[in-house]
């Protein structure tokens, strides 16, 4: 869309209109609270978050670590993925772990973890956090 309007605005073929007063609405200032994800949410609501946060204050959930104990974990980019629509499935739970991504359950769908910043480390594509921090399906996010 963007590609489209810079061009007709160069040429003066842009109709600028004014902003009905009455339709706007206010976007609060974020806090850092605001990035902690509810897997009992859509998968597409979590992705719609994790884009919206990024890069502050980003969205982050914990995870207990097989060797490191219970771990802030940012997620730095996430998709949607299919998977089986099961009834009273707990949210937050990995389902896979792929080279390109954790699936986790949400409350309607599941997400695509691609990146994360584990608490004081560098960003770890997800294959490189599964090695590193042995995570396997069954473990959980934000339990």
């Amino acid at each position: 869309m963007l590609a489209e309007t810079i061009p007709l605005f160069d040429k003066g073929k842009v109709v600028l209109k004014q902003q009905e007063e009455n339709n706007a609405s206010y976007a609060g200032r974020f806090k850092k609270e605001d990035g902690l994800i509810n897997w009992n949410w859509p998968a597409t609501a979590i992705h719609n978050l994790a884009r919206a946060l990024q890069p502050w204050p980003g969205v982050y959930t914990f995870c207990e670590m097989p060797k490191q104990g219970r771990q802030r974990i940012e997620i730095i980019a996430t998709g949607l993925a299919d998977c089986a629509a099961e009834e009273k499935k707990q949210t937050g739970i990995i389902e896979e772990c792929k080279a390109d991504g954790l699936i986790v359950r949400t409350g309607e769908g599941c997400l695509k973890v691609k990146k994360v910043k584990p608490a004081g480390k560098k960003v770890l594509d997800a294959c490189d956090f599964i090695n590193g921090y042995h995570l396997k399906a069954g473990g959980c996010f934000g339990c």
